[in-house]
């Protein structure tokens, strides 16, 4: 159980560094010297954790690597396989980029996770205004996350649209007005990226 404390604050605080250092939006951003300083407190918790030493090697590259994406994508709608596929090449390379203080390969994460999930945004207030219809039975899976990620945006498409559907039909049985249903659901389609920038104020 501590092992796996171990690699979920590892995972969360290469998260918290990358939003220490950027801001939704801006996509300009590099690794500085702050950050560099930073990976050698990380990698410093991994050789010290629980008194004992724990090798910092592909093994623990690999399950690294998988909660790091876990932690910005925890139910799997938001990157899509040939993201997943593309940071596959550094899986077995977190060890090595720690060590050297390079934070480039996940930045790079980074980034193309909040131009996915500013996509999925924009997308989800665009569906409010599609005519659903509500009588035909469909599945909308609430819990993703042992299911793989869509393997292309046709497919992060339809899961979004599954859950817009459902978002408004759990409105609308409240005996909302379209408007009212509406506005709530901009709101909260939004506060999906405000609370990245929340959650980073309240952690570091």
């Amino acid at each position: 159980i501590g092992y796996l404390i171990m690699l979920n604050r590892i995972a969360l605080l290469l998260v918290i560094l990358f939003f220490a250092g950027a801001s939704i939006g801006n996509t300009d951003i590099r690794p500085t010297e702050k950050h560099i300083k930073a990976t050698n407190i990380i990698t410093g918790v991994i050789q010290r954790y629980h008194y004992k030493k724990v090798a910092l090697d592909n093994n623990l590259s690999a399950q690294i690597w998988e909660r790091y994406l876990d932690s910005f994508d925890p139910n799997h709608n938001i990157f899509l396989q040939s993201d997943i596929n593309h940071f596959a090449r550094y899986k077995y390379k977190i060890d090595d980029t720690l060590l050297q203080s390079n934070l480039d390969p996940a930045y790079e994460i980074f980034l193309v996770f909040i131009k996915r999930l500013e996509n999925r945004v924009k997308y989800a207030i665009a569906l409010l205004d599609k005519k659903y219809d509500f009588t035909i039975k469909e599945l909308y899976e609430f819990d993703r996350h042992d299911k793989p990620w869509p393997i292309d945006v046709s497919e992060s498409d339809t899961l979004w649209d599954k859950r817009v559907k459902n978002d408004l039909l759990s409105l609308r049985i409240t005996g909302k007005s379209s408007e009212e249903i509406k506005t709530t659901l901009v709101k909260r389609y939004e506060r999906l990226i405000r609370n990245m920038e929340q959650w980073k104020n309240e952690d570091i």
